[in-house]
C-alpha cells in the first residue's frame, strides 16, 4: 500500500510539473491570432442579416445589412462602434 501511495504521489508531482510549464511566447502569440480570427468570424456571422431578409432583399434588388444598438454592443466587438455604424461607400461596418 505504501508503494502505491508513493508511486501515486510521484506521478501527481510529475504531472503537476509538466502542466505548470509555461507556454512559449511564440505559441501564445499564435494562440492569440487564432482566437482573434475566431472572434472576427463570429462577429461577421453575428452582423449578417437573417437569411429570409437577404433573400427578400435580393428578390427586390436591394442590399440589406444589420445595424446594432450602440448602447448595447459598443466595446463588445473588435470593430469600432460595435456594429452601430455602416459605411455605404465601403459597404462594411
Amino acid at each position: 500500500m505504501r508503494f502505491f501511495l508513493k508511486t501515486l504521489a510521484l506521478v501527481l508531482l510529475i504531472c503537476s510539473f509538466i502542466y505548470s510549464q509555461e507556454m512559449p511566447r511564440e505559441q501564445k502569440l499564435q494562440k492569440i491570432d487564432e482566437l482573434n480570427n475566431q472572434i472576427k468570424s463570429l462577429e461577421t456571422d453575428f452582423l449578417l442579416p437573417d437569411a429570409t431578409d437577404l433573400t427578400r432583399a435580393k428578390e427586390e434588388g436591394f442590399s440589406v445589412f444589420r445595424i446594432m444598438p450602440r448602447e448595447r454592443f459598443d466595446g463588445k466587438f473588435t470593430i469600432q462602434g460595435g456594429g452601430s455604424y455602416y459605411s455605404f461607400t465601403n459597404k462594411t461596418h
